[in-house]
């Protein structure tokens, strides 16, 4: 994940972007993420990236850590593909491979996602997807609704934040910071 990392800070702006696209496909997120499930809750952190490849397809890598109870640990690895919908609305949907580590268990599934990003103005976007989870043929589907703000309209740093809400009874909560290229 680091090398993901890495390799997203040293690639410069995509050219790639579709030309009817308002949205950057090439990003890195680093959130604080506070986890509530049935029967306990937990916090930890998520470093998410994706770089647009071609037009209107990305690729898309993501790191989630909770530490305080549950000790689990999350690599997530796909590719997905965005459509401008309207004016300021881009249809995105993406298909990903997921290993999950708690102590000595490792597991491994898959997540769908499908949704709608919207700049609602310049510097307020909105999100909302529904998210479907099979790991270890154990299945769960959520909605998850967020928003991304940028100060200023030159600036590639924005605070973003969501709610994700599963059929398990598991709520998540995030909030943190997104660097566009």
């Amino acid at each position: 994940m680091i090398a993901l990392a890495a390799l997203a800070l040293a690639l410069p702006q995509s050219p790639t972007t579709s030309p009817d696209s308002s949205f950057s496909y090439t990003y890195l997120d680093v959130r604080f993420d506070y986890v509530d499930f049935e029967g306990g809750d937990d916090v930890g952190f998520t470093l998410e990236g994706a770089y647009d490849l071609f037009p209107n397809v990305f690729v898309l890598g993501e790191y989630q850590r909770l530490t305080e109870d549950s000790n689990l640990d999350t690599v997530l690895v796909g590719a997905g593909y965005q459509l401008p919908i309207a004016s300021r609305t881009d249809f995105t949907g993406d298909a990903a491979l997921l290993q999950v580590e708690s102590g000595s268990d490792d597991e491994e599934g898959f997540r769908l996602r499908a949704g709608v990003r919207h700049q609602l103005t310049d510097p307020l976007e909105l999100d909302a997807y529904l998210i479907h989870l099979n790991v270890d043929s154990d299945a769960d589907t959520g909605v998850k609704l967020g928003g991304l703000y940028r100060w200023s309209p030159t600036s590639p740093l924005r605070v973003v934040g969501s709610y994700t809400r599963f059929d398990n009874d598991t709520d998540l909560f995030d909030v943190g910071v997104r660097l566009d290229f």
